[in-house]
């Protein structure tokens, strides 16, 4: 999926995709706690797990971007309410979202409010969720890493796919036969590709 603006392609807009989509399947309330402007009448309704078989998360920023910590929160697609904000400091670790490893330790940083409600209320966006991203991805960077966890991995998902060397673009336009696995087949595909630097199901890395 692509989003064009004269002649343009907007990548961050794709990535708020993967995102919107996630809070749209899991509904519930999240907008409400996430818009500065709420006036509490904001509801997705029920969550659509039921309704939806397989969900795959390509490149997302479910934690954030390390690129919106500090000044870059005052970018709207940055901000703290319903933005990529990943908060500026975890522990003793301040402004250095990206660093791996992390000087000190670090354990639930507080991020964007429309993030951390999604990420906590552990409904699932589908029967099955996948998530898969790059080690390279160049918008994403940092080696898909913010504060020392894969921005990228839903959190309920049932398998994950870790490729080596693609760009933010190529995970998605590279990938249709990993994607048609996932979607249609409902498994991983193969780590015998040498793209893929992981490939590992829930009960294995849970």
């Amino acid at each position: 999926m692509a989003f064009y603006e004269n002649g343009v392609t907007h990548p961050v807009e794709i990535i708020e995709m993967v995102t919107v989509l996630s809070a749209s399947c899991s509904c519930g309330s999240a907008c409400d706690e996430a818009s500065p402007r709420s006036t509490g009448a904001c509801n997705l309704g029920t969550p659509l797990t039921s309704k939806v078989d397989v969900f795959l998360g390509l490149a997302g920023a479910n934690f954030g971007l390390c690129g919106c910590e500090g000044t870059g929160a005052l970018e709207p697609t940055c901000n703290k309410h319903n933005g990529f904000w990943p908060g500026d400091s975890c522990g003793l670790n301040t402004l250095t979202c990206g660093l791996t490893p992390l000087p000190f330790p670090c354990n639930a940083p507080t991020y964007s409010s429309l993030l951390m409600s999604m990420n906590s209320d552990n409904i699932r966006e589908a029967s099955m969720v996948f998530s898969a991203w790059s080690l390279a991805d160049d918008l994403i960077l940092y080696a898909d890493e913010v504060w020392g966890r894969p921005t990228s991995l839903i959190p309920t998902s049932s398998g994950k796919v870790v490729y080596k060397l693609y760009t933010h673009m190529q995970t998605k336009e590279n990938t249709a036969a990993d994607q048609y696995s996932m979607v249609a087949l409902k498994t991983l595909p193969s780590t015998n590709d040498k793209q893929i630097s992981a490939s590992i199901s829930e009960s294995e890395y849970q």
